[in-house]
């Protein structure tokens, strides 16, 4: 009887064995992808003497605070696209528009913006092309999306010129500003 009692304990043990095993086989797939989520950020510490840590500590506040000064300085471009859409003239088409923004090296919280826009309008044979250009730029210089980081706002040229038989003038507006 007593071995009955054993081989059935020990029957038991290896069923609830192999039901804990299956119930902890997705808890550990959880854990491994978890894990493989993590960023891979590491730190080698080469020595363990306090200036040496304290130089690492420095530089990594260095980096951080850059970091941040990049990050708390950017420039969505979705309000400026939107800005000259809205604006743009029935009678004028942009061919280019070129937007760039440079990080000085030196002095990581001064950033260059530079915003170039090319195009063409077709001239009205009635009221000619008088400050069609000139209206464009200050209605965008108005515009608190397009104009905002942007000092300087210039006409490069205007060209007349006939394309497929119809007088229109090539323009290039240029802003930019730290």
């Amino acid at each position: 009887m007593a071995f009955l009692e054993a081989s059935a304990a020990v029957f038991l043990l290896i069923i609830f064995k192999v039901l804990t095993m299956r119930a902890a086989v997705p808890l550990v797939n959880e854990l491994n992808r978890t894990l493989s989520e993590k960023p891979k950020v590491e730190v080698s510490i080469k020595s363990d003497s306090i200036p040496e840590l304290e130089k690492m500590k420095n530089e990594m506040e260095a980096r951080k605070y850059i970091l941040e000064n990049i990050m708390s300085s950017r420039t969505y471009t979705t309000a400026r696209l939107e800005d000259i859409a809205k604006l743009l003239p029935e009678n004028m088409w942009l061919s280019e528009l070129r937007y760039e923004e440079k990080v000085d090296k030196k002095n990581v919280s001064k950033i260059t913006r530079y915003l170039n826009l090319k195009g063409y309008y077709l001239i009205n044979e009635r009221l000619g092309d008088k400050g069609v250009v000139d209206n464009f730029l200050t209605k965008l210089k108005e515009a608190i999306g397009l104009y905002n980081g942007m000092a300087k706002a210039d006409i490069v040229s205007v060209k007349r010129m006939e394309m497929e038989g119809k007088k229109v003038a090539n323009f290039e507006i240029v802003f930019t500003g730290p």
